[in-house]
């Protein structure tokens, strides 16, 4: 695929996730506002979509199965985790043709958005 069929293949992805976001609305009833970001840098000011649901960073990827390895999902999480910043939660949307979105996180922030919490015996450990 080319470079040019690439990008365009992304800003499509981020209007759909973008469109998706707008179908919803926030726990306090308001609606969820998201746009494309401005691609310039990378990083928590310039995400693929931004929106107004707090403490999430989301990375879009539109790519195919067999182009989403192992190794590329990784990175795209590492990518998310960089740019996410701090405080808000580095998320993956991916989605390959004729597929539903999906969204990939770390485990163990996924078991954080149920409340969990490690353990003071795993964290004794991991001090050790």
């Amino acid at each position: 695929m080319s470079g040019a069929t690439s990008r365009r293949k992304g800003a499509t992805g981020e209007r759909e996730v973008r469109d998706i976001l707008n179908s919803y609305t926030l726990p306090n009833g308001e609606p969820v506002q998201a746009k494309r970001g401005c691609q310039h840098s990378g990083g928590h000011d310039s995400p693929d979509v931004a929106h107004n649901i707090p403490n999430l960073h989301l990375e879009v990827k539109r790519v195919e199965v067999a182009s989403m390895s192992p190794a590329k999902m990784r990175d795209a999480l590492a990518q998310s985790r960089r740019d996410a910043g701090e405080d808000n939660l580095p998320v993956v949307c991916w989605r390959s043709n004729r597929s539903e979105w999906v969204a990939m996180l770390s485990f163990a922030d996924l078991l954080t958005l149920f409340g969990c919490e490690v353990s003071n015996k795993q964290k004794e450990e991991e001090n050790e």
